[in-house]
């Protein structure tokens, strides 16, 4: 009995102690609503033989609402050789402390090699590299959570598909004689250019609130 009532006391001693500090304890969502600029930095994966990093500004309107500019580099090795930049501004909503769902428009760079275009005068399938700009959505579903300042977000797929190309330019070679043979002709149509939809998997990023 001594020995158990000094125990006792310890224990209560320590949890009136850690008491102040586990009622301060907050969610991810009232730092939202607290915290309104946030920078993370993080790398993923793109489907097949690719990856990509993201560099992202955010700042809280409230605890559902957030408004992002991202950039972000993406590159694949298979079906075809590509790899593309883009800046992009978005709105993510959350959906309870820490789930989202993210929307917006970006301006996008990028240049698409070993792709195959068929020129004006016929001769033969060609071998080319294609560079374009484009404006184009994106969309992303993912989590984030916080810890004090501390930002852990893992955005699960997210999706690029640029839409209003500026002025694609494919140089081609002729797989027979090697030598450059066209441009993209002025009568080709957009959609015959592979231009990739660019999907982003598990990309996780982390960094801080203030």
């Amino acid at each position: 009995m001594n020995t158990i009532r000094p125990l006792i006391i310890l224990l209560t001693t320590l949890t009136l102690a850690n008491a102040p500090q586990l009622a301060a304890a907050q969610t991810s969502a009232q730092l939202r609503a607290q915290q309104k600029h946030s920078i993370t930095a993080g790398l993923g994966f793109v489907p097949l033989a690719g990856a990509g990093g993201i560099l992202t500004y955010g700042f809280s309107v409230n605890q559902e609402l957030e408004i992002q500019l991202a950039a972000q580099l993406l590159a694949s090795a298979f079906p075809a050789s590509w790899i593309s930049g883009s800046v992009n501004l978005k709105a993510r909503y959350y959906l309870g402390n820490a789930f989202y769902l993210s929307a917006g428009l970006g301006m996008e760079k990028g240049t698409i090699k070993d792709t195959f275009i068929l020129p004006n005068n016929k001769v033969d399938v060609i071998k080319s590299e294609t560079q374009y700009s484009a404006f184009g959505l994106d969309f992303g579903v993912g989590q984030q959570w916080r810890w004090g300042s501390f930002i852990l977000d893992l955005e699960y797929v997210g999706v690029h598909s640029p839409l209003v190309f500026l002025n694609p330019r494919s140089v081609g070679v002729d797989k027979q004689t090697g030598k450059e043979v066209s441009n993209v002709p002025d009568n080709m149509e957009v959609d015959d250019l592979p231009f990739p939809v660019e999907l982003r998997f598990v990309m996780l990023s982390v960094g801080g609130a203030f």
